[in-house]
């Protein structure tokens, strides 16, 4: 028997500096990362923001990594499907720099 499948949003932020976000996979589930939307607003200094998975291994996998020309404001896009078992992390760091971001995807139930 089919089931419908919904996007939801998994993770979203606004940061002004330097900061960090991660959020575990809970037990059961698997999600599936379809897009990535950056935003940032121009700035003066450095500024990168970067999303990796962490795998029960702790080895880190880098999906997007935006580096904008801080005197001008700018965007960025990802689209795909990258799987996250349970009990990963997903990651997200900014630095320098005014940033809005968003990422959605599936949120599937394990058999």
């Amino acid at each position: 028997m089919a089931f419908p499948v919904y996007s939801t949003r998994l993770l979203s932020g606004h940061d002004l500096g330097a900061f960090s976000h991660s959020i575990v996979v809970p037990a059961g589930f698997v999600w599936v990362i379809r897009d990535i939307d950056v935003y940032y607003g121009a700035d003066t200094g450095p500024s990168e923001w970067e999303c990796d998975l962490i795998d029960q291994d702790a080895i880190v996998v880098g999906i997007l990594n935006a580096q904008i020309n801080p005197s001008s404001a700018g965007a960025s896009q990802w689209r795909g499907r990258q799987c996250i078992e349970a009990g990963c992390t997903m990651r997200v760091e900014t630095v320098g720099g005014t940033w809005y971001w968003t990422i959605s995807g599936y949120q599937l139930t394990l058999p």
